[in-house]
């Protein structure tokens, strides 16, 4: 017969950092694919400005269709959702690649316009909601105002596709692709015009895509003109230019001399952002746990598995006492005594300790009134349930135990309070008394509406004499109460005293003081 153990605690943690250290980090990704055809792309897409959606293209600026006069428009079109960049909380940056078809057409020849191409367009991120400048046509792409940088809300990163030559911001051309970043003074660029009839103003539908690497911070742009190929890339740490969240897409703008549609067909964006640290910092920090954490942990483990064992063998040499206890306590009550009653019992004759039934407090807890069928008698008897303490209380243990051996003992006298019952149980230890309707003398002593005459007070104490004349004197051995005191005087609805709770009281032979 074999036997299984569990593997200990410190087995787990190592089997659980091993796991971390060899498991994948995980990531947030965001995804979208919209083709401009499809009327279904249209509500991913917020415009502003002169930007249109019109089937099958994204309109950046004035439509040449629609009006007579292209010249000086500004059109931004943006995903309508934010995209998260980077994590402050775990300081990881997203990777993200995004491809787009786009086309820059001449301006129609009823216009006159000296150059039919221009200004040119960008794909960007930016704050999220995006808001055009103010005088950012022409030259300015939509993104900045004149010889202005990207500051707060303003802050950009962009990619180019300008088909004007500005020398006022170093264009190296009329048909360039740049990098820009707060500002139109582009930190990497590259020439268009390398391949004839292959360029940003061929008419060609071109594709582009750029893309970021966290690890690295390249920013890569690849422009793909018929079969031409142009590429360009800067190194960029997008963390501490933009937000954590940003908006993405295009911004385009036309002047007064350079003018021209320019239009985007397809659009498709995925990212990814790291949820934990990327792979090597991470799996060093395993490292570091691993080496701190297992001695620390295996330690504590022994502390506890010692502690564990310590307190099984108090529980079972507690236990064995409770029993002696018990057995000791039902051999120590008189025959025809109190009676032994289960703790559910005592719950259903005072409707489970409620409120509206208790009576008052005793030292070590509530009494509270109830109805319960006694031992050894058929009808139900209004009682008082006294719930001294939890089993856990030693000094209310030791009154328990003394009020029921002491109070078992004595003759039914009318000037003591009858212990009808008792219960010990893990939930507590309860002394079933019978109700005295008048309750303790204090409530008269203490209230000015229940006010005692003389001859009243008189018999009260004659009643109480009574008692202790019994206690001190006519039984076997003197009884010292110990506490005796108002609230421990009960009446009943004659006003006849009778003495009540014995915990404090203790057995003294006669003639020994």
């Amino acid at each position: 017969m074999c036997s299984c153990r569990r593997p200990s605690a410190t087995t787990a943690l190592v089997l659980v950092l091993l796991w971390l250290y060899y498991t994948p980090c995980r990531t947030f990704s965001l995804a979208f694919n919209l083709n401009f055809s499809d009327p279904s792309a249209f509500s991913s897409i917020i415009t502003a400005g002169d930007a249109s959606i019109s089937a099958p293209t994204l309109e950046l600026t004035k439509n040449a269709r629609q009006f007579p006069d292209i010249r000086n428009s500004v059109g931004q079109a943006t995903f309508a959702h934010k995209v998260q960049l980077w994590s402050s909380s775990t300081g990881e940056m997203a990777s993200f690649t995004t491809n787009f078809s786009f086309q820059i057409t001449p301006a129609p020849g009823a216009y006159n316009i000296p150059f039919p191409y221009g200004d040119g367009m960008a794909f960007f991120l930016g704050h999220f909601p995006t808001a055009i400048p103010q005088n950012s046509s022409g030259r300015n792409l939509g993104l900045l105002t004149d010889f202005t940088a990207g500051i707060g809300d303003g802050r950009i990163v962009a990619v180019e596709f300008d088909t004007y030559s500005n020398p006022i911001y170093d264009d190296i051309n009329g048909n360039h692709v740049g990098i820009d970043v707060n500002s139109l003074y582009s930190m990497a660029s590259t020439d268009t015009t390398t391949s004839p009839g292959k360029n940003l103003s061929s008419s060609i539908v071109m594709e582009a895509t750029v893309t970021y690497h966290n690890d690295t911070k390249m920013l890569a742009v690849d422009l793909l003109i018929s079969d031409a190929l142009y590429r360009v890339n800067a190194t960029v740490d997008l963390s501490r230019i933009l937000p954590e969240e940003v908006a993405v897409g295009f911004s385009a703008a036309t002047g007064l001399s350079a003018a021209g549609p320019q239009q985007v067909l397809s659009w498709s964006f995925s990212s990814t952002l790291p949820d934990l640290p990327t792979s090597n910092s991470y799996k060093k920090l395993v490292k570091i746990l691993l080496s701190v954490l297992v001695p620390v942990l295996f330690f504590l483990v022994c502390a506890v598995m010692v502690w564990r064992r310590h307190r099984k063998i108090r529980a079972n040499e507690h236990g064995q006492e409770q029993c002696v206890d018990r057995a000791g306590l039902e051999r120590g009550v008189a025959a025809g005594g109190p009676g032994r009653y289960t703790y559910r019992e005592l719950v259903a004759a005072t409707s489970n300790f409620a409120e509206e039934k208790k009576l008052g407090r005793c030292g070590f807890g509530g009494v509270y009134g109830g109805h319960l069928t006694l031992k050894h008698a058929a009808d139900s008897r209004a009682v008082a349930v006294k719930m001294l303490s939890a089993e856990s209380s030693a000094q209310g243990r030791r009154e328990f135990e003394a009020e029921v051996r002491i109070i078992s003992r004595l003759k039914h006298r009318n000037d003591l309070v009858q212990l009808l019952g008792w219960c010990d149980s893990r939930k507590g230890l309860l002394l079933v008394y019978e109700l005295v309707m008048e309750g303790s003398l204090d409530r008269y002593l203490y209230n000015n509406d229940r006010c005692l005459t003389w001859p009243q007070r008189y018999k009260i104490i004659l009643g109480l004499g009574s008692a202790l004349r019994y206690l001190h004197r006519e039984w076997e051995q003197c009884i010292v109460h110990g506490d005796i005191k108002p609230s421990n005087i009960m009446l009943d609805s004659s006003l006849n005293t009778k003495l009540g709770d014995f915990g404090l009281a203790r057995l003294v032979d006669h003639g020994t003081g």
